[in-house]
């Protein structure tokens, strides 16, 4: 009965994103206030936000119509209350703050949030998610769940190559990769600026972090659209010394460093440098965005990098994959596992192309940073001795009883 109950309180949490996303989706509007483009993606900023700002810049123009008063260093016209007395004195050095700009530049755009037809106020907009983000929130989420469980049979695994061709498609192509949960992951960052908003991404890979911890990396490795378009880009035994130790550490400090270093970047400048230089969403948006000189050249490294190496934006750039690697070290997470029985016949370590695995040097150990849960070792192992699973010591009793049947 303790057993069960354990299990049913599991269930619940991992359907506790996916229920929520119901929540909201049937909780908003039909009419959506945030777009008038289904995808959503294309552009960032809507007609009605764009008149929102132009009225808030004409308000500001009519101001300075109306009191006709400019820079002191102009030496044109003050307001005509200047003379009327020492109060009105004090009144026009009050409106300071209004002076006029001397150029179009120096008017930053205002953190306008949108607002529905009922007015609703600046705290519920901020919160507020439009149904078609909704719908791909829970798409992503009930994908994780799904795939999470067909990891672990062996026809499962059989089907992660059309779950990587419909992320690819539809998280990739379709969406134009926006929302993006590694732009999203350094966006969280911003809270230490002031800056946080809970946009569609942040909630995203949080949902992400969360099913993670539940039901395992399968985001990685089932529908992430950057990761599938690398693994259908590879070429196997072009470059065959990449699962060497050397390069496997180089790749894994190289990782961490860049990853810290873009992140004291973004503390000190809020500027996302990663976004600059991504060079996944202008293959994503080809058609519909203008391309550089350096993006066709990133696009470039890239296709060559990704037919030599097995995913090497996810190996030595990739932040989201290296969280989520951290999420499932925490105690009771769902992670692959391997068990007393295991011989070290290195076989699951040569079929794991991210070579998450060190079967000789690290005693068993797998390096769940790397790991994408593909479910490759648990395919080849004949012991059957990795798993996936929540608890080492259940693991080791699930094998045992494996074996004795």
């Amino acid at each position: 009965m303790r057993i069960i109950t354990r299990k049913t309180i599991r269930i619940v949490l991992i359907l506790l994103p996916v229920l929520l996303m119901v929540y909201l989706f049937t909780a908003s509007e039909v009419e959506n206030p945030e777009s008038g483009n289904t995808n959503g993606n294309r552009e960032n900023l809507t007609d009605q936000t764009l008149e929102d700002e132009f009225e808030v810049f004409q308000e500001f123009e009519d101001f300075n119509e109306k009191t006709k008063y400019t820079d002191k260093n102009t030496g044109a016209e003050k307001d005509k209350t200047e003379s009327t007395g020492n109060s009105s004195n004090d009144e026009a050095e009050s409106s300071d703050e209004f002076l006029p700009m001397d150029s179009a530049d120096e008017f930053e755009p205002m953190n306008i949030v949108e607002k529905d037809s009922n007015n609703k106020s600046e705290k519920d907009a901020l919160f507020f998610l439009p149904r078609d983000r909704i719908i791909v929130l829970l798409i992503s989420f009930v994908g994780v769940i799904i795939s999470g469980l067909l990891v672990k049979s062996r026809f499962g695994r059989k089907l992660r190559f059309f779950f990587m061709v419909a992320g690819l498609i539809f998280f990739g192509f379709y969406l134009g990769g926006c929302p993006c949960p590694i732009m999203s992951f350094f966006k969280v960052f911003l809270v230490f600026r002031g800056d946080f908003q809970a946009t569609t991404g942040v909630i995203w890979f949080l949902g992400l972090a969360y099913l993670t911890y539940f039901v395992g990396k399968t985001w990685c490795g089932w529908l992430c659209p950057l990761g599938a378009l690398q693994e259908f880009l590879y070429k196997d035994g072009l470059y065959k010394n990449q699962k060497s130790n050397t390069i496997k550490k180089i790749f894994r400090t190289g990782r961490v460093i860049l990853i810290i270093s873009m992140i004291g970047f973004l503390l000190f400048t809020g500027i996302i440098i990663l976004s600059q230089i991504d060079p996944f969403k202008p293959i994503f948006n080809l058609f519909y965005a203008p391309v550089s000189l350096i993006t066709w050249i990133l696009i470039v490294v890239l296709i060559i990098s990704s037919i030599l190496f097995y995913r090497p934006f996810c190996r030595t750039v990739c932040p989201l994959g290296l969280v989520l690697g951290l999420v499932s070290r925490i105690p009771g997470a769902t992670r692959i596992r391997t068990g007393e029985n295991c011989n070290s016949c290195t076989r699951c370590e040569k079929n794991c192309d991210m070579g998450a695995i060190d079967i000789i040097t690290h005693d068993r150990a797998v390096f769940h940073e790397d790991c994408i849960l593909c479910g490759d070792c648990m395919e080849n192992c004949k012991q059957e001795a990795i798993t996936l699973s929540t608890d080492k010591i259940q693991n080791k009793i699930q094998i045992t009883k494996e074996i004795s049947k």
